[in-house]
């Protein structure tokens, strides 16, 4: 309670935040595994491409990366990647429109999602990822992710 995250990455919409304790009930699939964790990458308020985390803690974590076609592709971004293709969830065109209705009023956002049995929860919404200090590699996507926001004039 008392560290101001302000201070760890300059985001300035941590700084004038009280400090709470806030408990949320865990989310364990039927195996009692954390479920994959979606994370919808919206640029000016449009969904452009996901990553998915599965094995939440565990030593097999890996982060894949899709297009909105469900294409795989070669990101690297703070977690491995693997050689597994996660199955495109039935929920999938809902979650991206969601995202999009919550992420319109925004520059960038991604916002994170959970499925359990059958139903959509949001993980977190966040304006900077890594804070902004975490590179894409290999190092081309850096440039293409930045070529999806258009910055007012």
């Amino acid at each position: 309670l008392k560290k101001n995250y302000y201070y760890f990455g300059r985001e300035r919409q941590y700084k004038n935040i009280a400090p709470r304790i806030i408990v949320e009930k865990l989310l364990l699939d039927k195996k009692g595994d954390v479920p994959y964790d979606y994370k919808i990458y919206c640029f000016n308020g449009k969904a452009k491409i996901l990553a998915v985390d599965k094995d939440r803690g565990k030593s097999t974590k890996a982060r894949n990366w899709y297009d909105l076609d469900w294409d795989k592709k070669d990101i690297f971004w703070n977690t491995k990647g693997d050689d597994s293709i996660i199955e495109k969830p039935a929920s999938f065109d809902k979650m991206i429109e969601l995202s999009e209705k919550i992420a319109e009023k925004f520059l960038f956002l991604r916002v994170d999602w959970y499925i359990l049995n059958d139903q959509l929860f949001i993980g977190e919404l966040t304006l900077h990822p890594g804070s902004g200090f975490v590179p894409f590699l290999p190092k081309k996507w850096d440039k293409m992710l930045g070529d999806f926001l258009t910055l007012p004039l």
